[in-house]
């Protein structure tokens, strides 16, 4: 190039070109995920829990980081829980086709590829090539096929009634994960609004509440049903008395007759 000693530069010491990213490896991904919990990074244990966002929990592990919010990494995981209304204990089919290992051996051969849990409904195994639902009024987990194919509002598994806004996208992404950030935005500021008007009214009812004097026996006006038991006393003792008064003047009339009879003939004989 340059009569310098005969050197030739390559074509990718010229030309500058862009590095291709790093392709993630699809399987590990889902592999994580699916099998591993997404604040701690351990294998998922029952209990296992959700979140309005879809997330995979260790109950145990989420717990822990609401006693002590600075301990551990991955707050970011778990900023939006706040306490325990806001996670779900999901009811988790097992899987009979899937073996637990206690450790990796080498002269033992582990599928990755099969989940330890699966639909109750259609069967599929739960490892992330199908999306997976969870009900956040009973917990149940099942395929979103199986929603789909049998459009009721009751759950399949447990039997209990469900609605729309209980269905929570296991582990969502895209559009899915967008819907689910947009529903927990929308329901807390509608929680924080009907709880400050719950307080007004309980104030209003307060202050409007009149308040109550204690009055002695003596200024307490008599009711109608007492003078109406006043007045019939009153005349069945006047009736008593009358009647009375009419017995005494019938034997006290004979007496006075016969007396005056007697008198009379004890003069005639003298």
């Amino acid at each position: 190039m340059g009569c310098d000693g005969g050197t030739i530069p390559r074509r990718d010491e010229l030309v500058i070109t862009k590095k291709r990213p790093e392709r993630k490896d699809k399987d590990a991904e889902l592999f994580f995920r699916w099998r591993m919990c997404a604040l701690s990074q351990t294998p998922l244990q029952e209990p296992v829990v959700t979140c309005p966002l879809g997330r995979l929990y260790n109950k145990e592990a989420v717990l822990q980081k609401m006693i002590d919010r600075a301990s551990g990494t991955s707050a970011d995981a778990v900023a939006h829980i706040k306490n325990m209304k806001d996670i779900k204990v999901v009811n988790l089919t097992p899987n009979p086709s899937f073996k637990r290992q206690s450790a990796d051996k080498g002269d033992v051969y582990i599928d990755r590829s099969v989940s330890p849990y699966i639909c109750p409904v259609v069967g599929i195994e739960m490892n992330g090539k199908f999306k997976f639902i969870a009900l956040w009024s009973c917990g149940c987990v099942l395929s979103e096929k199986s929603i789909k194919e049998m459009k009721t509002d009751i759950c399949h598994k447990c039997q209990k009634p469900f609605l729309e806004d209980d269905i929570i996208v296991l582990n969502a992404a895209g559009e899915d994960l967008e819907h689910l950030e947009k529903r927990l935005a929308y329901k807390k500021v509608n929680g924080k609004g009907e709880k400050k008007k719950s307080d007004k009214r309980k104030a209003g009812e307060s202050s409007s509440m009149p308040e109550k004097k204690v009055k002695n026996s003596e200024d307490k006006p008599k009711s109608e049903a007492s003078m109406v038991t006043l007045k019939s006393c009153k005349q069945e003792a006047s009736g008593s008395s009358i009647t009375n008064e009419v017995y005494k003047s019938i034997f006290t009339s004979d007496i006075q007759k016969r007396s005056s009879q007697t008198d009379w003939i004890t003069h005639t004989s003298f």
